[in-house]
């Protein structure tokens, strides 16, 4: 089963998105915060990660960052509420995957998955 991190320290985004992927098939696991993510990832690599740039502690472009040191293999998709200019370009930088609106319908969410597992595998 393909496995799904979803990053983010909104329950709301978290609940949203693993019922959306869950109920599309996906093995769906949860971090609240940067540093669980990482924690995560180094127990049992993803297949993809869906990630939120504000986070306390850790922000999602550190954890990016990190990510790309040791797997560039991962798709990661960057979930944001809020698209500052100065985000994208610095995650784009990092190696993000593509982006994503925290107001994504959940047909556009599965869909975005799918495309980049599908790409990664390719």
């Amino acid at each position: 089963m393909t496995k799904v991190l979803v990053i983010d320290d909104s329950e709301f985004v978290r609940n949203f998105c693993r019922d959306v992927l869950a109920e599309a098939g996906f093995d769906v696991h949860e971090a609240e915060d940067g540093m669980s993510g990482l924690e995560k990832i180094r127990i049992g690599k993803p297949d993809c990660i869906l990630l939120d740039i504000l986070m306390p502690d850790i922000d999602g472009i550190e954890v990016l960052r990190q990510v790309r040191a040791e797997n560039d293999d991962i798709p990661v998709l960057i979930m944001t509420g809020d698209d500052p200019g100065w985000a994208r370009r610095t995650c784009e930088g990092y190696g993000a995957t593509g982006f994503l609106s925290k107001a994504v319908d959940a047909d556009a969410l599965v869909e975005s998955v799918e495309e980049v597992i599908l790409d990664a595998e390719s």
